[in-house]
């Protein structure tokens, strides 16, 4: 009687294929479990790309806008959490970054922003914010250049320098203070 039920299987949706009973299956004997790895192209499978067909109805328009903004948004976070997984924060610099975020809010531009944080000279105009002694002292050359690196990577990808900065400046004092350096120690 037991043998018949655990051939028909116990419990409820049984025509949906579930309650299955498996008794001393061959999987457990193998002494050891491969998995496949999956294909690059899986995983772009999901990606979501910007529309660049243009449309007359204006409610079409808006909701293009909107995704292609989305789309914008979503990669600079996702360039903005790669930034923070190569360079975590070694040490609290909290107001720094409120301060980073208030000149993204000052600049119109995004070579404005940039001259605001890195400009070097001229000599007789006070410099960029983190091109005091104090500043590069209290954040390190390999995070400012980093930082300064990330003008020309959302310049290569299309992403908002403005945006990507400040995000960033959301996002870094948010992260715990790191004992050990990313790729870049």
């Amino acid at each position: 009687k037991q043998l018949e039920t655990i051939q028909r299987g116990v419990g409820a949706f049984l025509s949906e294929g579930f309650g299955e009973i498996l008794i001393n299956p061959s999987f457990l004997s193998e002494s050891k479990f491969t998995f496949k790895p999956k294909p690059n192209n899986e995983s772009k499978k999901y990606e979501r790309k910007k529309i660049t067909q243009t449309f007359e109805n204006s409610t079409v328009k808006f909701l293009v806008n909107r995704h292609n903004a989305t789309i914008d948004m979503l990669n600079i976070a996702n360039e903005v959490a790669k930034f923070i997984e190569d360079n975590p924060p070694k040490e609290k610099l909290n107001s720094q970054w409120g301060a980073i975020r208030a000149l993204t809010h000052q600049a119109k531009t995004e070579d404005e922003l940039y001259n605001l944080i890195f400009e070097k000279k001229p000599e007789d105009r006070p410099k960029g914010f983190l091109r005091s002694k104090k500043a590069e002292d209290k954040w390190g050359d390999d995070l400012i250049e980093n930082l300064e690196q990330t003008k020309e990577m959302c310049k290569e990808k299309q992403l908002n320098f403005i945006q990507f900065i400040k995000l960033l400046s959301i996002q870094m004092p948010k992260q715990k203070v790191s004992t050990s350096g990313g790729k870049n120690d």
